[in-house]
């Protein structure tokens, strides 16, 4: 994108990364989770291609086992804050200007609340 920009005499634009995550919860794996919030994508063949293009092992056959290629992959990410806060920097390293946390798979499973709950906790975190 620098090299884009600077080409184009125009300024680096601004980078957001959309972030399916959801902390550990007990009776669920995180797998669970990136299928509640995923499903429809995981069905169009614009996203599996971009999701292999990404090196994310998705096969286009098998919601269930495309979910877990998800959480394999790093395009979902699940487990306990301290584990999410590592792999949230890894955005900022990489230049990423705003991560937007999507929980969509949290409340489509757990509710409003515990989707809720997972922002606080992890805004929290990350604000310490």
């Amino acid at each position: 994108m620098r090299e884009g920009a600077a080409t184009a005499g125009r300024p680096v634009p601004r980078l957001t990364a959309i972030v399916p995550i959801a902390l550990e919860c007990e009776g669920h794996e995180p797998g669970t989770f990136a299928l509640a919030g995923n499903a429809a994508h995981l069905q169009g063949p614009h996203h599996l291609d971009m999701l292999r293009r990404a090196g994310v092992g998705v096969g286009g056959g098998d919601l269930k086992a495309d979910a877990q290629a998800l959480v394999e992959g790093g395009a979902f990410l699940g487990g306990d804050t301290d584990g999410l806060l590592a792999r949230l920097s890894a955005y900022e390293k990489a230049g990423v200007d705003e991560v937007v946390l999507n929980v969509t798979g949290v409340f489509n499973v757990a509710g409003a609340q515990e989707a809720m709950s997972d922002l606080k906790r992890i805004l929290a975190a990350l604000s310490a």
